[in-house]
């Protein structure tokens, strides 16, 4: 026996996965050897010689030792499990085993086996070390993750903009300033540097179900913040006189928010927060900063970056870009935005309404995820629900 089994054995019951073995050997040695080496249910071992298929799959569940099974007794033991709704993962180094490991949702090998296993299995040990499944597991749970967080992010976009174009059709022409240079902060910083350093996070979470329609129902709440930042300035300009707020500064607003509420979305997708989280975060907002620093009139303003910004009267150092480069309090727009008091409504409106209102939203979603993982729990064996596991 290897000295990492027992610990490979623990790792996989605390995680909720059964382990059965199957071999061709006699019945009392399998079961003594999986006894050792950790195998709960050891005792619970059976020989399948001259058992047909058929009773072979009502004895899947039964047993958890399996011993003298025909390659056709292996696929038939996966199958059954695979029927209960499981999904099953299968080992083996043999040309008896390729049944199976074809059947298994996913097939493990070793580098020693034979050729027609490894050409049929999805993950090969290099090493033969069974041990290094765990890390398999790590990394396989990272990945999903670290996809989730950031389809998450991207699809908030896709489906804000599908919303918001059936939320304009209420409001009169001329009286809703969205526009595609709004998204310029959302698409560069928060979705462009936070999705990318959110996808290097180690996470070792268990992976809950229904992984589509979790990633669909956070883009929706999400984008439903993005919306309400949209609409506090419309509203707003709907009883606010036009000489106070005029279009261009309900532009700005509008552009400002977006990216505010983005801010928002990535800071309570990082939550609850860590090391890496903690320092993604506050690039992203340093991120910002700098766009912020170098292109003002762009990033609140929502002007259109082009070649008319870096011309001027006297060539380059007197062209728009040049003026408030690394200056944004030089930026007409800027002043304007800052210099209204209709600005810090639009922001307090913003953090005590429509931020608590998304909080709620997060906190029901949340609650709603923990009834499915307790759902999911209680279709378990029971030995995997006691104890410490």
């Amino acid at each position: 026996l290897r000295s990492s089994s027992g610990e490979i054995l623990s790792f996989f019951y605390e995680n909720g996965v059964d382990v059965k073995i199957i071999s061709g050997d006699n019945v009392i040695t399998v079961s003594k050897i999986a006894s050792d080496a950790g195998v709960r249910n050891a005792d619970k071992a059976i020989s399948l010689e001259g058992i047909s298929i058929d009773e072979v799959k009502k004895l899947a569940s039964q047993y958890s030792i399996f011993a003298r099974v025909s390659p056709e007794q292996k696929q038939a033991l996966v199958e059954a499990l695979q029927s209960e709704g499981h999904k099953v993962a299968m080992t083996g180094d043999g040309v008896n085993d390729i049944l199976a490991l074809r059947k298994a949702d996913a097939s493990i090998t070793f580098a020693k086996a034979t050729d027609a296993a490894k050409s049929c299995a999805d993950v090969i040990l290099m090493d033969n070390d069974f041990s290094h499944l765990k890390d398999v597991v790590s990394e396989g749970r990272r990945v999903i993750h670290n996809v989730e967080r950031s389809s998450t992010m991207f699809l908030m976009k896709s489906c804000f903009v599908f919303l918001l174009s059936f939320i304009l059709i209420a409001f009169p022409r001329g009286h809703f300033w969205y526009q595609t240079e709004s998204l310029y902060g959302t698409e560069l910083v928060t979705l462009g540097l936070g999705g990318i350093l959110l996808s290097f996070e180690g996470n070792n979470d268990p992976i809950l179900p229904n992984f589509r329609w979790r990633v669909y129902q956070k883009a929706v709440v999400s984008s439903i913040l993005m919306i309400l930042a949209v609409l506090v300035p419309v509203i707003l300009a709907q009883v606010i006189p036009d000489e106070i707020m005029d279009e261009e500064l309900a532009i700005a607003m509008t552009c400002m928010m977006t990216s505010m509420s983005s801010l928002v979305i990535f800071f309570l997708a990082c939550w609850p927060l860590n090391k890496f989280k903690a320092i993604s975060f506050g690039l992203v907002i340093l991120g910002m900063g700098i766009l912020v620093f170098l292109l003002p009139s762009t990033a609140i303003g929502a002007k259109q970056l082009n070649g008319q910004w870096f011309k001027g009267e006297a060539g380059f150092t007197s062209s728009p870009f040049w003026r408030e480069f690394l200056t944004p309090w030089k930026s007409e727009i800027v002043q304007k935005v800052f210099g209204n008091y209709i600005t810090y409504v639009v922001i307090a409106a913003f953090f005590f309404v429509t931020v608590p209102l998304y909080s709620f939203f997060c906190y029901l979603l949340e609650k709603h995820f923990k009834k499915a993982i307790e759902k999911t729990l209680s279709k378990l064996p029971s030995f995997l629900q006691d104890g410490d596991d």
